[in-house]
């Protein structure tokens, strides 16, 4: 099946930096983003070029692949799902990774409220301006927990007016198979986006971030989940210690011989 990718710059980050920054971060961007589509076969990639849409364009974005989708604009809510991190609460360990700051990049980090109260309020928020949405559960790691608690917070979300889908945020070692069984059954009623962190595929760097797991985890986290028909969204980061342009490259190129739909690339300053 050809593989459309899309990819993102961390619009905050972008927004707290200067202008030289900014531009070596969508230079970085665009490096990266051209990486990948040379060596992932999809539709939008012949002999190596960008053929689809915009020539300007090395990448689809988001708001237009899931536009695409649905025939219309589709707002993301991020939501709080009022989940921890195995990386946090000491199974694997209490310092977390060396970048994480969740109330920096989500405004709902803080956010204690029942997550269909939170997916409500967001929604009156628009003032009828979309129709249609999807439910984001942004920060920490929303697969940690039993099926029975996932069900209680996914179920909701799922079954709200309006709601077209779901997006999950996770590790690649946080997906049992119990879990993996219900995002299937998830994703056979409703269009499932697991959006899953590997950061970096250089498994030094992965250690020296204190991330807790290697790429061949992500490797064979992104193998199960794209048997459940799910779209698998991988997130990765420029800019971690130890990171070089070697190891960012190889990123891409092992990114792209994996069944992932879509990149988001985060620049950390």
């Amino acid at each position: 099946m050809p593989v459309a990718l899309f990819c993102c710059a961390c619009p905050l980050l972008l927004r707290r930096c200067g202008r030289e920054t900014k531009a070596r971060a969508r230079q970085d961007l665009g490096q990266v983003s051209a990486k990948l589509l040379r060596d992932c076969p999809g539709e939008h990639v012949q002999n190596g070029a960008f053929s689809g849409g915009d020539m300007s364009q090395l990448y689809r974005t988001y708001r237009s692949r899931v536009k695409e989708r649905f025939g219309r604009p589709v707002l993301t809510v991020p939501i709080n799902g009022g989940f921890s991190c195995p990386n946090r609460d000491g199974s694997l360990s209490t310092e977390g990774c060396a970048f994480c700051d969740n109330g920096a990049f989500s405004s709902v980090a803080g956010d204690l409220s029942p997550p269909a109260e939170q997916l409500a309020r967001a929604i009156a928020r628009t003032s009828g301006k979309f129709e249609l949405f999807i439910a984001y559960l942004q920060p920490f790691t929303n697969t940690y927990a039993s099926v029975e608690r996932l069900r209680e917070i996914y179920e909701p979300l799922i079954a709200r007016a309006g709601v077209v889908g779901l997006a999950v945020g996770t590790r690649p070692d946080c997906l049992s198979e119990s879990v993996v069984s219900y995002l299937a059954d998830v994703a056979s009623r409703t269009y499932l986006s697991v959006e899953l962190g590997l950061q970096c595929g250089d498994d030094a760097v992965l250690a020296r971030v204190n991330r807790g797991h290697d790429f061949a985890c992500f490797g064979d986290a992104c193998a199960r989940l794209h048997r459940t028909g799910a779209e698998v969204v991988a997130h990765i980061l420029l800019g971690l210690p130890g990171q070089t342009e070697s190891s960012v490259e190889q990123t891409a190129v092992k990114l792209a011989r994996l069944p992932v739909e879509g990149v988001k690339i985060h620049q950390l300053m």
